[in-house]
């Protein structure tokens, strides 16, 4: 039986003192692993400030006309021209379609013996349709609105295209603001974990504290990553917009967004669309029937033709005579109203005239719908953006407070992190007002019809 002796035993302030060095030795690890973390995060947040800074910032316009110029529809306007001046020359021609040139043989030598006797004639007739003034001018008339509502079709597709672009820059907008709020909310979290840390280390509180803040910088973190996926999402969108490939390094590429220029409408009172292309382009539609219910009603399906003809003939005595022959055609149905060949083309043209009225009334009315949306959306964002911007002022002054107190060790870090999460939320619904305001008047001026 061995017998232990006093100086076998290890007391508890033994115990202490001997297990500190090991204590200090992983306190000094998990410090540097700390200090390397926090380093890490915040030279890649330097290198991405430093990136972004020196980027070409993008505005609004610039997006939108690079989109514009990249776009397939841009390049119909010289089509357009091109279309208007080939039928307007035809239009201006005195043809009213290609001349067509006839012959004919007449005779009476049916049998071999009397070939070189008889009667023999030989005719060749040139026919042409002639175009008279007034077919001329309501010809050019539909032509020239034909040509004006391909061009406010352009006019129309533009526009949609502001209102894509502008969706897309106020999207990319909201992740860049939201990336920032990640990254100092990340920032934040960091610094308190770190705190936490030396408090444990001065006996002060809990190792549990310094897991919880660890946790809470680690979800920060997170959520920072996410923030840079939606955010570089939102610019891949935006380069997708203006054209930009993949594969192409002399395409330009967006990386930073510039500040909104687009100031506040002022509404006017009277005729509020009578600029806005959508409804000039039903003008357009509307003048296109117009037009054809005009041709249709005043021309008939055929038009005028002057003949000329050359013949030459062989009496019976044996002689011959060369005769020349003057006429004209002229059809009836637009005059008398024979066989009522234009009420098929007529009814066509009352139609689409009537189509045409209809569309211009129910864009009249989608119009108006979309104005006062936005009138209405805009409201609510300038009564809600000084609201929520006061709410982030207390929410920061109150989280300030609290930081203060648990620096004194006054306070708990579970509070402290509720608080933290309070201001952020605040700080977030602000940001978010501060956007919708802007985003507001952006779409204001979509609805007007209103390019950036």
């Amino acid at each position: 039986m061995s017998i232990i002796s006093s100086k076998d035993i290890m007391w508890p302030h033994e115990f202490i003192n001997a297990t500190q060095p090991r204590l200090r030795r992983r306190r000094s690890a998990f410090v540097a692993v700390l200090l390397s973390g926090v380093i890490f995060v915040a030279a890649s947040t330097a290198q991405s400030s430093f990136s972004i800074a020196d980027a070409k910032r993008w505005t609004l316009a610039e997006l939108f006309a690079r989109a514009w110029a990249n776009h397939p529809m841009a390049a119909l306007t010289d089509a357009i021209g091109a279309e208007e001046k080939a039928k307007n020359a035809r239009a201006d021609s005195w043809l009213a379609a290609p001349p067509k040139l006839d012959s004919s043989v007449r005779t009476d030598a049916l049998t071999t013996a009397s070939r070189r006797d008889g009667l023999r004639e030989i005719e060749f007739e040139i026919a042409a349709p002639i175009a008279t003034a007034g077919r001329r001018q309501l010809q050019a008339a539909t032509v020239d609105a034909e040509a004006q509502a391909k061009r406010a079709e352009l006019d129309v597709a533009r526009l949609k295209l502001a209102g894509e672009v502008r969706e897309a820059f106020w999207a990319a907008k909201w992740a860049e603001r939201d990336l920032q709020l990640a990254d100092d909310e990340a920032r934040r979290a960091r610094t308190l974990a770190e705190d936490s840390a030396r408090r444990t280390r001065a006996g002060e509180s809990a190792r549990v504290d310094t897991l919880q803040a660890e946790s809470a910088a680690q979800l920060a973190a997170s959520g920072g990553a996410q923030a840079r996926g939606k955010y570089d999402a939102a610019l891949a969108q935006l380069a997708q917009l203006i054209g930009h490939a993949r594969n192409d390094a002399a395409s330009a590429s967006v990386t930073a967004l510039a500040e909104s220029r687009e100031s506040k409408p002022e509404l006017p009172r009277v005729d509020t669309f009578s600029a806005h292309v959508a409804l000039a382009h039903a003008e357009r539609l509307r003048a296109i029937a117009n037009a054809k219910l005009k041709e249709a009603s005043r021309l008939a399906s055929e038009p005028p033709t002057a003949k000329f003809a050359i013949a030459n003939e062989r009496t019976d005595q044996g002689g011959s005579r060369n005769t020349a022959r003057l006429g004209v055609s002229i059809p009836l149905d637009a005059a008398f109203r024979f066989g009522r060949f234009n009420e098929a083309r007529v009814a066509q043209a009352t139609r689409e005239l009537a189509e045409a009225d209809a569309s211009r009334a129910m864009i009249v009315r989608m119009l108006a719908g979309e104005l006062r949306a936005a009138e209405l959306a805009l409201a609510t964002a300038e009564v809600r953006a000084p609201l929520a911007q006061r709410r982030a002022e207390l929410a920061t002054e109150f989280a300030l407070l609290y930081e203060k107190a648990y620096r004194l060790g006054e306070l708990d870090l579970p509070t402290r992190l509720r608080i933290e999460g309070e201001r952020s939320n605040a700080v977030r619904d602000a940001a978010r007002a501060e956007l919708d305001l802007l985003h507001a008047i952006s779409r204001l001026q979509q609805a007007l019809g209103n390019l950036p």
